[in-house]
């Protein structure tokens, strides 16, 4: 399915990928900030701890002593001022050894005070005499250095839980639309309406997607009701149209046969058989225009040059096509409703145009193509995307006689036989091009 398109699938898609996204990040950072207190409370507790351990260090050296000298005290100074810890150590009058850059904290305990270079977390401790107190100071920066593996790792992980949200929100998003998809593709086969039956459309199991194939069988059904009356009428308007243009038709030529008509009489007589002619025709191409297309596809072999041959044989102005007839163009069709293509085809041509006609049929890989090539007026390119809409005339055409069905005709028939009909451009005239599926066969054997 093609993403890029908007369409339900990569909506509920995306929908899915950016709640797993969000939620991945707020879980992410509900994760850090545990883990930056956890961090930082267990580096307050290492700072404490070793607090206590210079306590106890000072007063064994006291009490092994009987009194600290500045030697014990700077060496216990040196002990504990490693790993980032700064040690201070006061008497009664000052500072007595260790850093001064450690802030001063005026009572037992561990604090957060501003000194030299920013925030120090510095725990205060002092002897049981009281003559003595030590400051041990860790600079903030140094107790929150975790903090920037901690980034580059929630970093690291947001970007795999975004790739991994988005493509499992796809497939979500996919999955949970295949039935619709499958519900699509049944649609899809064309073969849903066959003769007075309608064949029920399948279910998925999910209350959503069969009510909407419930409803989508309903109105198929009313489809087929339709179409079904469609084609009585049809048949129908065959027999009640035909028959009696064929009679009227009849009567007409039996009254040309009277010796005592006049010459004007027997020229309208013959022009009223001409409109009798002219409308069989139109009914003819109205009753193939109203056919539902599977009715109009045949199963046998159709030479598409043998079509040509026998349509100019019947044609009075024959000689003015050019025929190219390069291969048998072998087609599984109806040869009747075919031949009404070949038919339209070339009459459209020569009423349009005063010179000769070309009708080349010839093989094109698995296709057999049908060409009228004409040097009539032609067809502007807005007329050529209209020129096979029913009773569509251009208006450089409406002069001449026709009603605008010829063209219709050809698309609908070439259309039920799984082809194209359209108009090329290029030179003077108009270049009709038709493509009908070939047979396999007649094709392995080129």
């Amino acid at each position: 399915m093609p993403w890029t398109e908007r369409s339900l699938a990569g909506r509920v898609g995306w929908t899915a990928a950016c709640a797993a996204l969000v939620a991945s990040v707020a879980t992410l950072l509900v994760a850090m900030v545990i883990v930056d207190r956890g961090v930082s409370a267990k580096a307050e507790a290492d700072l404490r701890e070793r607090a206590e351990a210079f306590l106890h260090e000072l007063e064994v050296d006291a009490q092994a002593n009987r009194r600290l000298s500045p030697e014990d005290i700077e060496a216990e100074v040196r002990e504990f001022s490693h790993g980032g810890v700064a040690v201070a150590v006061y008497g009664r009058d000052g500072r007595i050894s260790g850093s001064a850059a450690v802030p001063m904290v005026s009572r037992e305990g561990c604090e957060i005070r501003d000194g030299e270079g920013g925030g120090w977390m510095v725990c205060r401790v002092s002897t049981v005499d009281g003559d003595y107190f030590g400051l041990l100071g860790e600079p903030r920066s140094q107790l929150l250095a975790h903090r920037k593996q901690l980034i580059i790792g929630g970093i690291a992980a947001l970007c795999v839980l975004g790739v991994l949200g988005v493509l499992a929100g796809l497939f979500v998003g996919k999955w949970s639309l295949r039935p619709l998809a499958r519900l699509r593709e049944s649609l899809d086969q064309g073969d849903l309406i066959s003769g007075s039956e309608t064949r029920l459309l399948p279910r998925s199991g999910l209350i959503e997607v069969d009510d909407l194939a419930a409803t989508l069988d309903d109105l198929l059904e009313r489809l087929s009701r339709e179409l079904q009356r469609s084609r009585r009428f049809a048949a129908d308007a065959a027999h009640e149209l035909r028959a009696p243009l064929a009679k009227i038709r009849a009567e007409l030529e039996l009254m040309l046969d009277d010796p005592s008509l006049t010459g004007p009489q027997e020229a309208t007589i013959e022009r009223v058989i001409a409109r009798a002619d002219d409308l069989a025709r139109l009914v003819e191409r109205l009753l193939v225009l109203a056919s539902p297309e599977d009715s109009l596809r045949g199963s046998t072999l159709v030479s598409m040059s043998a079509l040509v041959e026998s349509v100019l044989d019947d044609n009075s102005k024959a000689d003015r096509v050019e025929r190219s007839l390069e291969a048998d163009g072998i087609v599984v069709g109806d040869a009747t409703v075919l031949a009404s293509v070949v038919s339209n085809a070339i009459g459209n041509a020569l009423k349009f145009s005063d010179e000769n006609i070309r009708v080349t049929v010839a093989d094109d890989d698995d296709e057999v193509v049908l060409r009228v090539d004409d040097k009539g007026p032609g067809l502007s390119e807005s007329d050529r995307a209209r020129a096979f809409e029913p009773f569509f005339r251009a208006p450089a055409h409406r002069a001449t006689h026709g009603h605008g069905i010829g063209l219709a005709l050809i698309a609908h028939v070439v259309s039920a036989h799984g082809g194209t009909a359209r108009f090329e451009e290029g030179g003077p005239g108009a270049h009709l091009v038709i493509r009908l599926p070939g047979h396999p066969l007649a094709q392995g054997a080129n």
